[in-house]
């Protein structure tokens, strides 16, 4: 178990910016490249981080091959103030790993005199439980005696212990001796930065979308909780609103109820009663925000619209785009017609490049508007929609196309859950998820964020926030390409399915058959059954698919495979549940999958199936349908639940 966090210091917790340093002091390009090669790219930097050495016995070192540099090797090594900086993450940093119950600790290679020319920006290692400078124990990274005396010195094993620097040969250093470890690359602190601004007050320069989910407007009260969120931040500039959602249990959203009008037209059924309570929700949100907005002549088009052959996504679009309506009036900001520049073709793909470029084009002089989601339109101007939950799609697409900071996504949760919570009651929130973990965790059940919604923005290297309208305080879960802030736990989250077939084949010498698993895998293509995961050994190879897709075909299916392939034996296995076990800090944690069935084992769940890709971000389980809850529950407890402990 994870007990410790250790920081190196130089560009993960300090910035050190020495380029920045010699170009502002030095003019000529030659003398900056001497300098750099005769002090920071010299191996006595690395022998005055190992070794005690005072100022003067420094610049006597690094001159002794230059003595024409000892001057301004002098004025250098007596301004290291001046190449130093705080980040504005370090103690958000310490304090989140603290918060999380782990002791915080830095192991660092500093050499004297850059001690003695920075104590003023080492303050926040008074925040710190401890930590050993180099110069002071007269060794250095990536030498593991260095290692070692700070694991004796604070009684801490190697596998406790998750280390980050910035250098690959510390960091392979520490991995051979049993740590976790992450490199810290620039990406990652650009990262960190942009992050650092969005959460604690630095929005005054950013640039951020924000969508609001069904539930957030699905009544005026709750469109009153959005403009104090909207108005809250200069920065929420362009806002994308999903249709009213549900108000209580048993209530009906009104693009369900505007698909029941249109199938009731379809049908030759009169809709004006539907379409009566539709327009009333709209009228008691209108009325609730004191607006005097008028809708009478839009429901009379949606209304005509209902007998065209091609007026489905038409129908289905008017919840986000009568809602448009009414939050830029309440908002006093410009309203865009999400069909003006979200553009699909006839046939209803939607066109990334020719969106990016109306996008641009259209909020180029506009500061601030709302933009419905869930639709656009082809050149000829008729209405497509996106998949259902299609509104977060139009947010990313808005986010990316703006070149936003932050794609804000408000819903009715307070962000990404570490187990669905319907399974584990008070599950905790995830503080910061990547894209990958979350695609892994989305694909196999948890559902908070559309996923195609990832995408638009994934590309632009722009983080999501997921956040709560009724809870608008708690900080959400942020999601984004890559991350160096430590998890809380070994896994980040635990999702599943249920409903999956095994076909399991034995073939003696299967190994040394070519083409045997490609002619298998070859029946499932041509009859469409899309494989899931499929674990083998020297002599079986198992396919997992959906029930439901195998079993209208598992005859035809069986009898191909024997038409193509000799084997020993075959069985089929239904009803089987698959679970997985997700986070981008199992891959150096030793003993995850043991922990996994060991917790199974005591919860007397059976494993009918185990498979970890290369990439070691997940793990898959295998279990009976009936013992999924169950396992979910044994998975989550021996994470999260023993580590509150």
């Amino acid at each position: 178990m994870i007990k410790a966090v250790v920081f190196d210091i130089g560009d993960v917790l300090l910035d050190f910016r020495w380029r920045e340093f010699l170009e502002k002091n030095y003019s000529e390009e030659s003398l900056r490249h001497e300098l750099a090669d005769a002090l920071f790219q010299n191996e006595l930097w690395q022998y005055c981080d190992a070794h005690d050495v005072p100022l003067e016995e420094a610049v006597a070192l690094y001159s002794k091959d230059v003595p024409h540099l000892e001057s301004q090797i002098r004025h250098i090594l007596t301004h290291m103030s001046e190449f130093f900086a705080v980040f504005p993450h370090t103690l958000p940093w310490i304090h989140a790993a603290k918060d999380h119950g782990y002791k915080v600790y830095y192991l660092s290679n500093y050499s004297r005199v850059a001690y003695e020319q920075t104590t003023q920006f080492l303050s926040f290692t008074d925040e710190m439980d401890g930590g050993l400078f180099s110069f002071q124990e007269e060794m250095a990274k990536p030498d593991p005696a260095f290692y070692k005396l700070f694991c004796e010195r604070y009684s801490l094993k190697p596998e406790e212990i998750v280390f980050f620097d910035d250098r690959e040969e510390n960091i392979n250093a520490a991995k051979k001796l049993g740590m976790r470890a992450v490199c810290v690359t620039s990406d990652m602190m650009s990262q960190e930065a942009r992050w650092f601004s969005m959460t604690s007050g630095g929005q005054e320069d950013m640039l951020k979308v924000v969508k609001f989910g069904g539930s957030s407007l699905a009544s005026s009260g709750q469109f009153e909780k959005v403009k104090n969120i909207v108005e809250a931040e200069e920065s929420r500039k362009y806002v994308i609103p999903s249709a009213p959602g549900r108000r209580f249990s048993g209530d009906t959203k009104v693009t369900d109820m505007l698909y029941q009008c249109y199938e009731c037209a379809q049908e030759g059924k009169d809709p004006q009663s539907i379409l009566d309570q539709i327009k009333d929700r709209y009228d008691q949100i209108i009325s609730g925000l004191g607006l005097s907005l008028n809708l009478d002549e839009d429901f009379k088009q949606i209304k005509e619209h209902f007998l065209k052959e091609d007026a489905r996504d038409y129908t289905a679009s008017r919840g986000e785009y009568l809602n448009g309506k009414i939050l830029s009036a309440y908002l006093n900001v410009d309203f865009i017609d999400a069909a003006d520049i979200i553009c699909f073709d006839t046939e209803g793909v939607y066109q990334a490049r020719a969106t990016k470029e109306m996008v641009s084009a259209a909020l180029s002089h506009v500061e601030r508007a709302v933009i419905p989601g869930f639709y656009g339109a082809d050149r000829s101007g008729h209405i497509h929609t996106f998949s259902r939950g299609g509104s977060d799609i139009t947010g990313a697409i808005i986010a990316g196309a703006v070149g936003a900071d932050v794609y804000e996504n408000w819903t009715d949760v307070s962000g990404v859950l570490i187990a669905d919570p319907s399974i584990v009651k008070d599950a905790e929130p995830i503080d910061v998820i990547t894209y990958k973990e979350l695609r892994e965790l989305s694909y196999m059940g948890a559902s908070v964020l559309h996923e195609d919604a990832i995408f638009p923005v994934k590309e632009a290297g722009i983080p999501i926030n997921i956040r709560n309208t009724n809870r608008p305080d708690d900080p959400g879960t942020l999601i984004a390409e890559m991350t160096c802030r430590p998890s809380p736990y070994v896994m980040t989250g635990v999702a599943g399915k249920k409903g999956f077939v095994g076909i399991t084949i034995e073939k003696e010498r299967m190994n040394d058959i070519v083409g045997y698993c490609r002619a298998v895998l070859g029946v499932f293509a041509e009859h469409n059954i899309n494989i899931e995961h499929m674990p083998s050994g020297i002599d079986t190879m198992s396919v997992f698919v959906h029930q439901d897709s195998f079993r209208e075909q598992e005859q035809r299916v069986l009898a191909d495979i024997k038409s193509r392939v000799e084997y020993d034996h075959i069985e089929l296995e239904s009803d089987i549940a698959l679970i997985a076990v997700v986070g981008r800090s199992m891959r150096s944690m030793r003993g995850t999958a043991g922990r996994i069935f060991a917790a199974l084992a005591h919860a007397n769940v059976n494993v009918r199936m185990i498979d970890q890709g290369s990439s070691e971000l997940n793990i898959i389980i295998g279990v009976h349908d009936q013992d999924f809850e169950t396992a979910i529950k044994a998975i989550y407890s021996i994470f999260v639940d023993t580590k509150k402990v």
